[in-house]
């Protein structure tokens, strides 16, 4: 399930957790522009990173 989401673009890898697992899935969503790569997307955890001033934990 967790592939499948990520490969459709409704889902992101976070190699923190899945240490890359679904790092391809990811590449061929995005290069489809599927899902929430269809337009300009921002991974959550840079966004709170970069609002709050620290480092990424993603």
């Amino acid at each position: 399930m967790n592939s499948w989401l990520v490969r459709q673009g409704w889902a992101i890898d976070w190699p923190r957790y899945s240490k890359g697992a679904f790092q391809d899935d990811q590449v061929a969503a995005q290069t489809a522009d599927l899902g929430i790569w269809r337009g300009t997307f921002e991974v959550p955890c840079k966004a709170r990173a970069a609002r709050l001033k620290r480092r990424s934990a993603c």
